[in-house]
């Protein structure tokens, strides 16, 4: 019957078990705004250099409320054609406002082999309860039932109000869930709410403790890497990882070998931050971090509006950053020295 259906369905649904970075890849645009796939290629090829072991394809970095249904559509093809040959897991983000529109995303992203899906809660109008968060992710993740699903847990986005306040949490969510067996493939969360949600890293702890790891946890905030590694997280999805994968390995490295140098770690945290403030260096709602990417090589254009875009004058703040960062580490054989004088001289 329909209930010994979803348990067997379930039963062949797994968590996909990542240990490492996941680079939230950005849409690449041309100069006149419209997506440039061209350039896929050579963006996996540069990802998994930096050591990455998937791709999370159009979620936040990639703009996905810019996008046309058709065109996160063709994006995700690009990448499903070049993954393999990187041996990069594909996990593809999937909702917008509208259930339709996210059923039609899953039903696709499945047809073309994803590794995995993803689904955050909608935007506009709001989420009010548990119940409610529930009723919409369900319906896009039973629409790829044989798919693992991952909840995009971004309340900063989507502004539930109730989970930042502490009236109900994450943990609280999977074990309705699993109650009433309500999404059978349901395997975990990329958890992007550290700073807004009550007691985010008891939440996280409990999930991973939950059934000894029965579901995963993949990290969401670059800048907490470390921290989420004492929790027991072991995958990480971020922007960061598109273009300084190598420091945030070497953290993941040191961490894991057995022995962990806490002043090594500490360092290493503190170059990450430091780059950091460079893409922080122009004014808020500009995407300095796109123009990252750029500057080491893959020209994935500006960010579309309602993002500012970049000026000259912040290029070449930018530019002049990036000669100083590679200037201190050029000599080091960190690998750290990231980003391309051919291009950083050049608007």
């Amino acid at each position: 019957n329909k209930n010994s259906n979803r348990m067997s369905t379930a039963s062949k649904v797994t968590k996909l078990n990542i240990e490492g970075l996941i680079p939230a890849t950005y849409s690449p645009f041309d100069s006149n705004g419209d997506v440039n796939l061209s350039i896929i290629p050579s963006y996996a090829e540069f990802v998994s250099k930096q050591g990455a072991k998937g791709v999370f394809v159009n979620g936040t970095t990639g703009e996905s409320v810019s996008l046309s249904i058709k065109e996160r559509k063709s994006i995700l093809e690009a990448w499903m054609k070049v993954a393999p040959k990187y041996n990069l897991k594909v996990l593809a983000m999937v909702s917008t406002n509208s259930i339709k529109d996210s059923q039609d995303l899953a039903k696709h992203a499945a047809s073309l082999g994803v590794d995995a899906i993803s689904a955050m809660a909608p935007s506009f109008f709001k989420t009010t309860t548990m119940n409610s968060l529930i009723s919409f992710i369900r319906p896009i993740a039973l629409s790829a039932p044989n798919t693992p699903f991952y909840y995009y847990h971004i309340p900063s986005f989507t502004n539930q109000n109730q989970v930042q306040q502490g009236d109900w949490n994450m943990f609280d969510m999977i074990q309705e869930i699993e109650k009433y067996d309500l999404i059978p493939n349901f395997v975990g969360l990329k958890y992007t709410g550290m700073y807004a949600t009550f007691l985010s890293f008891a939440d996280v702890m409990n999930i991973l403790e939950y059934k000894n790891n029965k579901y995963e946890v993949f990290g969401g905030r670059d800048e907490m890497l470390l921290q989420l590694l004492c929790t027991g997280v072991k995958g990480f999805v971020g922007l960061s990882y598109n273009f300084a994968g190598k420091i945030y390995n070497d953290m993941i490295k040191q961490f894991n070998n057995g022995k962990p140098n806490i002043e090594k770690l500490r360092e290493i945290q503190r170059i990450s931050h430091k780059l950091s403030t460079i893409q922080t260096s122009v004014s808020a709602g500009k995407w300095g971090h796109k123009y990252m990417l750029v500057m080491c090589g893959l020209n994935v254009g500006d960010a579309r509006p309602a993002c500012v875009p970049l000026t000259d004058e912040d290029r070449i703040r930018l530019n002049k950053l990036a000669l100083q960062w590679n200037k201190k580490y050029e000599n080091t054989n960190t690998g750290y020295d990231i980003f391309k004088p051919c291009v950083i001289s050049k608007l």
